[in-house]
C-alpha cells in the first residue's frame, strides 16, 4: 500500500499570512477618514497594531479619549473602506494559488 498522501487541497489565510495587509488597509483607513473629516491619519504599523482586537477594542485603542460611540462609528466606516482593496489584493493571490492547489480563502472582512 503506498504511504504517500497527496495533498487535495490548501486553505490559505490570505491577509497578514501571505503578504501584509496593513500596506493596503491604512490607505483605506485614511482615505475614509478624510472623506468624514476625522482628522486622524494611519500608517500601515498603526494597523498592525490593531490586528487580532475587536472593533470596539480597536476604537478605544486609537480613540482612548473620544466618545466610543463616536470612535466606534469611524472604526466601522473605516473597516467597510478596507473590504474592496484587500478583495482587490486577495483576487491576485487567489489566482495564483488556485493555479496550483484546489483553494479556499479566509478573512476577517465582514462586509464580503
Amino acid at each position: 500500500m503506498d504511504n504517500e498522501k497527496k495533498t487535495r487541497a490548501v486553505i490559505f489565510d490570505l491577509d497578514g499570512t501571505l503578504w501584509d495587509a496593513a500596506e493596503t488597509i491604512a490607505p483605506a483607513w485614511n482615505a475614509w477618514c478624510e472623506a468624514h473629516g476625522v482628522e486622524r491619519r494611519f500608517t500601515p504599523a498603526d494597523c498592525r497594531s490593531c490586528c487580532g482586537k475587536t472593533l470596539p477594542q480597536i476604537a478605544r485603542f486609537v480613540f482612548p479619549e473620544a466618545d466610543p460611540a463616536w470612535a466606534e462609528w469611524v472604526v466601522n466606516g473605516c473597516c467597510e473602506a478596507e473590504c474592496v482593496p484587500l478583495a482587490e489584493r486577495a483576487a491576485g493571490s487567489i489566482r495564483i494559488c488556485c493555479r496550483c492547489w484546489r483553494s479556499w480563502a479566509g478573512t476577517a472582512c465582514w462586509r464580503w
